[in-house]
């Protein structure tokens, strides 16, 4: 285990004002003799004159994040890092400013810090998109020290939690503001893992009709649902990122990587409009792929054909739980000039299933109607739940969110606003 050699200093934010109530993040990084991250547990000396920080840190992969505070007074605060005969230095200027410093930990519903939340300032004058404020380290604390409106409308966001929005005054120098996200679907869907595989790719199309192909229409549904895994906080992987080809025995090869999920195939192969499921044949996969089936029928409406095993060796290669979902191929018509929408359905259909197998579906699913201001319904418009989830509406202009919805939520129609929603 090699010492540490030299530090990369980092500060955010680069000043201060001069405000007790005020810290920047002091991110260390060092590295040994050649070039290498130190190992972990390296101990640090950390100390800034003019405060109270005095104290040891350890390294995590290299790093180490002290928080350094403003003093009352401006000035500049000298903060030195030793390790060994390593050394390290940087300067925090504390000054009066009209800049303003706005703070606070962003944590769960069960009060645990989310690390990775991106703070956004929506409607800044700096350009029409949001501003990045901060991005939360592991203790879940941001900030930010910029020229603020009166009030500044912040948009807090991170996969697996519902979008959320916050309008604050920060009419102080300093002002802390605390924030706590809600987990979708109760976090059910936490560090699951699904290989999502859209069959086919390159020279093997599937069924062809005119330019389009069933390869394409799998990828498509594959990545409708990775975006919709994702948002609920899975760890979802798409097995073919585009328009390639990649054989069998590679992909079964490549899921030895993720032994412990749930490989989902797409086939896009069925003559009929009728869906059904090919697994390896065991308990556990017929009752993944019941669940797929109910959930797929009850969002399109297709008929089932039931649950079944495949002597395909494919399935008994894969080192996953293995199920592929047989769906319509563009030679049955079904998908048609609604194609983005059906995708959306099958896409949520398979979600509902994943839902069901982990006791996140409700009993009962409120349904909501989106209806134009004269009454008549609108089909296959985008509604979406907080900010954070999207889906079209059916050809009766229905909608619902699989029970995801929360005491408040609130339904928007960002192409129809002028769209009246009401449950049925």
């Amino acid at each position: 285990m090699l010492p540490a050699k030299k530090f990369d200093l980092a500060l955010h934010p680069s000043s201060l004002p001069a405000s007790r109530l005020a810290a920047a993040r002091l991110q260390i990084r060092a590295y040994d003799a050649k070039g290498q991250p130190v190992a972990d547990g390296t101990i640090l000396h950390l100390v800034a004159n003019g405060t109270d920080v005095d104290t040891v840190l350890t390294t995590t992969e290299g790093t180490a994040t002290a928080y350094i505070p403003a003093t009352d007074a401006p000035g500049r605060i000298a903060v030195a890092i030793e390790s060994g005969k390593a050394s390290g230095r940087i300067s925090l200027p504390v000054r009066d400013s009209t800049l303003r410093y706005l703070s606070g930990h962003i944590t769960s519903d069960v009060g645990a810090p989310i690390e990775g939340v991106l703070v956004t300032l929506d409607g800044s004058t700096s350009g029409p998109g949001p501003d990045t404020l901060d991005i939360t380290p592991p203790d879940g604390r941001y900030i930010a020290y910029t020229r603020l409106p009166d009030f500044s409308a912040l948009r807090i966001a991170h996969a697996g939690y519902f979008v959320r929005k916050d309008v604050v005054q920060p009419t102080d120098a300093v002002t802390i503001h605390d924030v706590s996200l809600a987990a979708i679907a109760d976090g059910k869907l936490f560090g699951k893992t699904y290989v999502l595989d859209a069959r086919y790719g390159g020279v093997q199309t599937g069924d062809t009709t005119g330019t389009e192909r069933s390869s394409d229409l799998n990828l498509a549904i594959a990545r409708r649902l990775h975006s919709l895994l994702t948002a609920l906080g899975a760890h979802a992987i798409l097995m073919r990122q585009g328009d390639e080809q990649i054989q069998d025995s590679e992909r079964a090869r490549r899921s030895a990587a993720f032994p412990r999920g749930i490989y989902l195939r797409v086939d896009a192969s069925s003559r009929t409009e009728r869906i059904s499921c090919e697994i390896y044949p065991n308990r556990a996969n017929q009752i993944i792929g019941s669940a797929l089936l109910a959930g797929v029928a009850t969002c399109t409406g297709l008929d089932t054909l039931g649950v079944a095993g495949s002597s395909d060796p494919f399935y008994r290669d894969v080192a996953m739980s293995t199920v592929s979902l047989v769906i319509p191929s563009v030679s049955t018509g079904f998908f048609g000039s609604d194609e983005a929408q059906k995708v959306d359905a099958i896409a949520w259909g398979m979600v509902r299933g994943m839902l069901n197998l982990e006791g996140a579906l409700p009993p009962s699913v409120p349904v909501f109607s989106v209806r134009r201001p004269d009454g008549s319904p609108l089909p296959g418009v985008p509604v979406v739940l907080d900010e954070t989830l999207t889906r079209y509406t059916d050809k009766r202009g229905r909608v619902d969110f699989c029970g995801l919805e929360r005491t408040g939520s609130m339904l928007s129609t960002p192409e129809n606003p002028d769209a009246v929603t009401a449950p049925e």
